[in-house]
């Protein structure tokens, strides 16, 4: 019985650098793996956080669009017709731009989109 516990104290001796250095190079790459699994996991929950602002963001927008269809209304009377009064539109992009630059910046929303999202706000609510 002894020389087999003398047999794996050697052994063990002679094994456990091999042991340190086979923990040393799999362990990192082990953890490795681990966090880039995590990553792709967290990048799925990212884009869809991402959706959901632009989501309300745009919500906003429109919101805004609204608002500023309403102010066209009662600075140039209460009847915005299709197409609207040049200065009317002017006025509500000019309201939605001081209101939601930030917004418009973030969403990447031109000059026509701009027009067409107020456009299309001007049959709303039309008094």
């Amino acid at each position: 019985m002894s020389t087999a516990m003398e047999f794996l104290t050697v052994l063990w001796i002679v094994m456990q650098p091999l042991v340190t250095l086979f923990i040393g190079i799999v362990g990192p790459v082990l953890v490795t793996w681990l966090a880039m699994r995590l990553v792709a996991l967290l990048k799925i929950s990212d884009e869809a956080k991402r959706a959901e602002i632009e989501g309300r963001l745009r919500e906003a927008l429109h919101a805004s669009a609204e608002n500023a269809v309403a102010y066209a209304r009662a600075r140039f009377g209460g009847s915005l017709t299709a197409p609207p009064i040049p200065a009317a539109l002017e006025a509500a992009k000019d309201y939605v731009r001081s209101k939601n630059a930030g917004t418009l910046r973030q969403l990447g929303v031109s000059e026509g989109d701009l027009s067409d999202i107020i456009l299309s706000k001007i049959g709303k609510g039309a008094k």
